[in-house]
């Protein structure tokens, strides 16, 4: 019998919606849009927030990090080994190394291969056993042999997924004695996007490598069972005091903190995320208000229909159920098709990250977003149907014959809910509004920052040269080799038509590289506590024209030039900020400072000029903590090539690879981007919030409009002989439109007033995602509510022009 009761319902509801098409159409695509935009941002948040890692138990893991000067870096082998023995929080630890690169050679076509260079255990702490073989032996971490593991996506793309490769040799940069260990699981590519692990040989053939202070490693930690992150960060700075005080040496000034696996890779986007869906979630409430007007506005009309009903027998809970059925058809309907939406909108988003992200996060609609899709249909569904269903549910049988006889329902409860619901949307749609006009400003602001150089007209590619073909048991010889070729390059790609200038780094500044860390710096003559206090610093190899190439402004004494070579005196540049941090009112040009704390003093340093400041990691940070030194006094095989040009920059890129080629037939590049692209790369999460908050603001607007027109519409059209008797007894053209503009305009200063309040509340939570704005701006919002306050105008002027033309014969003849 429920079943049927059921079923009976289903069918009346698709006959009442097929008979009335227009209504359906404008309700199902109101939902639609609401509906579709919560799917798509929730597709993000679930693929980079919610969605399990691909590693056991992810939420005890974390990266260990040394802190210095309130600037993060690396952390010895040394310290490492000591926290596996004395920080009692950890069940394992193990070290890596990211960023390394290997031209693979010897089967198929040559390519470059992104690495992790670790110790043997990195799976066991990541709890991913591989499915295939094993890791190196535990002696290869410590000893001059290369064991390797192979992603999974190499195994299949470049060995056909043959077992057999396992025990045999892999020749990478020339060195045919890379022997295959095992294959990682599907997608297991840590920390990101590389294709093979390499065993990490730290070892005493290179006795910088294995002290306390050469700190070049990560350590990825899997905390013990039930441990929390307070334990963690008190038993780390435990360890921090202890090694400061019995290696003061060493280990004065460096503290000890950790970071969650998750945030490794999005704490960025975290609090963006989070922003949008509280926001899309606005243009939702804004639809369901709408629907709800809608709803009601039908629901009124059919009060005499439920009324007979009531009489003829059905119960108040029936009459409620079918016309949740009804609401429920209808956002069901909207949520198939904005799903549909979602589809598409999902895709465009996911071009403009244009970042390369982990695997495991790939933005999709999966089972959870279609259950999300499902839930929030059939919630609004509810929601939607539930007012007008208990508003028209229990009909007053008096009421309806005294309202039929007026002609009028303007004072009535259901008219005031109306009102209510558009004040409510005006609210919604003037914080959205003012969100979006804070994210868009934050966004110009941060593209229009003085980043230390120029980033236009400038092409980039990287070249990573393999370590057999470069390699020489005399240091220099084999920097004369690598020094030889870099020379060679960048005076054929500085030939090129097009081409300004060409020149080399090791470290590009927004080239996203986070991961390559950060170097001690310690200047000459200071004391052990004015030590503790030096910041981390970015340090850079470069060509002698690196600052002319890059735009790079000289504040005091001169460039690096030619004559700075390994057979002169070594010098560096160093930029503003750090001259004013370490030599606070004294001429830094002559002192002498050094990169790391090895003990040589051939590693003393002179400063010979002083740039303006760069911004390396974020646009949004101080930047300027930078030391340059020539690529011909140090050289270095893995390198940035930058081409400034008097063209269009990626027409060069087959010309630059050639050039290349024409040096070292088997030297790849790869990593071809203009510094433009780069930049915009930096701030993806500023650049979609500013779009997508743009997008909900414009829906916000759109349906806010269509709310105030529904409600002054209806207004006018249950107060016909109202309108009429005043036009008989003299009221002008002008009146009519003045009364009816007048009521929207109220609605619109209640809903202005509310929404200001409210956004100035909620701005507060975005504030620290702004960059040179205020988030209380009085200029967005009084602009803001200026154009909310010309939508109403505009939404009203058809139904207050209407009621102008108004015949009073017809009205007051009206029922």
């Amino acid at each position: 019998m429920l079943g049927e009761t059921w079923l009976s319902d289903l069918r009346f509801a698709v006959r009442l919606f097929v008979k009335r098409p227009i209504f359906s159409i404008i309700i199902v695509s109101t939902l639609a849009l609401g509906i579709g935009a919560n799917t798509a941002i929730f597709s993000f948040v679930n693929a980079m927030l919610l969605r399990p890692l691909p590693y056991k138990e992810p939420d005890r893991l974390v990266r260990i990090e040394s802190l210095q000067g309130n600037e993060s870096g690396r952390i010895s082998m040394v310290e490492l080994e000591e926290m596996k023995q004395e920080v009692a929080v950890f069940e394992d630890i193990a070290a890596y190394i990211p960023g390394a690169q290997y031209n693979a050679s010897g089967d198929g076509q040559p390519e470059e291969l992104p690495a992790t260079l670790c110790t043997h255990n990195l799976f066991d702490v990541i709890g991913t056993p591989l499915p295939h073989g094993e890791a190196w032996p535990e002696s290869y971490d410590k000893e001059r042999n290369f064991g390797v593991v192979i992603t999974d996506d190499l195994w299949k793309r470049r060995f056909g997924g043959d077992p057999g490769v396992l025990g045999q040799k892999m020749t990478l940069d020339a060195a045919p004695f890379y022997t295959i260990y095992g294959v990682a699981p599907p997608n297991i590519n840590f920390p990101s996007n590389v294709a093979l692990f390499r065993s990490i040989n730290i070892n005493a053939n290179y006795p910088n490598l294995i002290k306390r202070n050469a700190r070049n490693v990560y350590g990825i930690a899997r905390l013990k069972a039930g441990v929390s992150v307070e334990q963690v960060r008190a038993e780390l700075a435990t360890f921090g005091s202890r090694k400061s005080q019995d290696f003061a040496n060493d280990n004065a000034g460096i503290t000890f903190t950790m970071t969650s696996m998750r945030d490794l890779y999005v704490a960025d986007a975290k609090p963006f995320l989070w922003v949008l869906l509280g926001a899309v979630a606005f243009v939702l409430l804004i639809a369901c208000a709408n629907v709800v007007n809608l709803l009601l506005a039908r629901a009124l009309s059919r009060e005499k229909e439920i009324a007979v009903r009531r009489a003829l027998g059905a119960t108040r809970s029936q009459i409620i159920m079918q016309l949740l059925i009804e609401s429920l058809i209808l956002a069901l309907t909207g949520g198939f098709i904005g799903l549909a939406l979602a589809y598409w909108w999902v895709g465009l988003l996911a071009t403009m990250v244009r970042t390369d992200l982990p695997t495991w996060i790939n933005i999709e609609i999966d089972g959870v977003v279609l259950t999300f899709t499902f839930l929030v249909s059939v919630l609004t569904g509810v929601i939607a149907g539930l007012a007008p269903a208990l508003q028209v549910s229990k009909p007053n049988f008096n009421e309806l014959l005294k309202e039929g006889s007026k002609g009028s329902s303007a004072g009535s409860p259901r008219q005031r809910l109306r009102k209510a619901l558009v004040v409510v949307e005006v609210a919604l749609a003037l914080v959205l509004l003012v969100g979006a006009g804070l994210m868009v400003q934050s966004f110009r602001q941060l593209q229009k920052t003085d980043l230390g150089f120029r980033p236009d007209n400038l092409l980039t590619m990287r070249i990573a040269l393999p370590w057999r073909k470069y390699n020489d048991t005399d240091v220099n010889a084999r920097r004369a080799k690598m020094q030889n070729f870099f020379k060679q390059v960048l005076e054929r790609t500085a030939a090129l038509p097009g081409v300004e200038s060409a020149a080399v780094t090791t470290n590009l500044p927004l080239s996203g590289e986070t991961e390559n860390g950060k170097a001690n710096f310690t200047v000459e003559g200071q004391s052990a506590d004015e030590q503790q206090r030096n910041p981390y610093i970015n340090d850079l190899l470069i060509s002698p024209n690196y600052f002319q190439t890059m735009g790079i402004a000289l504040l005091r004494g001169r460039y690096l030039n030619d004559f700075d070579t390994d057979q002169a005196e070594r010098v560096g540049v160093i930029s503003q900020r750090l001259a004013e941090l370490m030599f606070p009112g004294q001429a830094p040009l002559g002192k002498r400072y050094k990169i790391g704390n090895l003990d040589s003093q051939a590693n003393w340093t002179k400063i010979v000029g002083v740039v303006s400041n760069v911004k390396h990691e974020q646009i949004g940070s101080e930047g300027g903590l930078d030391s340059y030194v020539s690529q011909n006094q140090v050289a270095d095989s893995n390198v940035y090539l930058l081409l400034r040009t008097r063209i269009e920059p990626m027409s060069l890129e087959q010309a630059a690879t050639r050039e290349v080629w024409a040096v070292d037939s088997e030297q790849s590049t790869f990593d071809i981007q203009t510094m433009e692209q780069r930049i915009a790369d930096t701030i993806w999460q500023q650049r979609v919030s500013g779009t997508v908050f743009i997008l909900f603001a414009f829906l916000a607007l759109v349906l806010a409009g269509v709310g105030i027109y529904g409600v002054i519409s209806y207004s006018v059209s249950q107060r016909v002989r109202e309108i009429g008797i005043r036009m008989a007894l003299g009221a002008q053209t002008r009146d009519v439109m003045k009364m009816v503009l007048g009521e929207a305009m109220q609605l619109t200063l209640m809903g202005g007033a509310v929404g200001l309040v409210a956004a100035f509340i909620l701005s507060r939570l975005i504030a620290s995602l702004l960059y040179g704005v205020s988030a209380s701006d009085p200029l967005i919002f009084l602009g803001v509510a200026l154009l909310l306050a010309m939508i109403a105008l505009v939404a009203s002027y058809v139904p207050a022009r209407r009621a102008a033309r108004t015949d009073p014969m017809i009205a007051l003849r009206y029922e």
